[in-house]
């Protein structure tokens, strides 16, 4: 096997900091890197030594990862600043904004005690057995309605009281 250690000081970093650090591309790219360095290795010869060394390091890997963006989010979402060129801020602005659309929802959505939600559709889209074009206003759960009005595929209506 080729000399490739596995490069874990992006996630040791993000650990032992408070604030968000940057997560570059050039990060990413090692990592990824070492992984197809170990697959390869892996794929060279098959025995059950080799096997289940390969089968724990492809779960420690994506453990591993899943925890650091999980963390990485945590951060941002308690308010964090840092990060802000980093290659995955499109995911944890995305989260930041399924979270605030749910509070929104939850407090000033028209809504049932089911958390189903009416919706003003804005753009043609299937909902079950049904083709909503814009216009209708339909009954959706919530785990539907919120990622539909990101899209803007629909409007949650609600209470404005001001």
């Amino acid at each position: 096997m080729e000399e490739t250690i596995f490069d874990w000081k992006v996630l040791l970093k993000e650990v032992e900091e408070t604030e968000l650090q940057e997560l570059e591309l050039e990060d990413v790219n090692r990592v990824s890197s070492a992984y197809l360095s170990m697959l390869r290795w892996c794929s060279e010869e098959v025995d059950d030594v080799r096997s289940s060394i390969c089968s724990k390091f492809k779960d420690l890997v994506f453990r591993t990862l899943k925890l650091l963006i999980k963390l990485r989010i945590d951060k941002a979402l308690r308010g964090s600043s840092g990060g802000r060129s980093s290659v995955d801020v499109f995911l944890r602005e995305a989260v930041s904004m399924y979270v605030d659309r749910f509070v929104d929802v939850v407090v000033r959505g028209l809504r049932t005690h089911h958390l189903e939600v009416l919706c003003k559709v804005r753009k043609v889209v299937q909902l079950r057995d049904l083709v909503a074009t814009p216009g209708y206003i339909v009954l959706l759960p919530i785990e539907l309605a919120i990622p539909l009005s990101i899209a803007g595929y629909v409007d949650v209506l609600t209470l404005d009281i001001d």
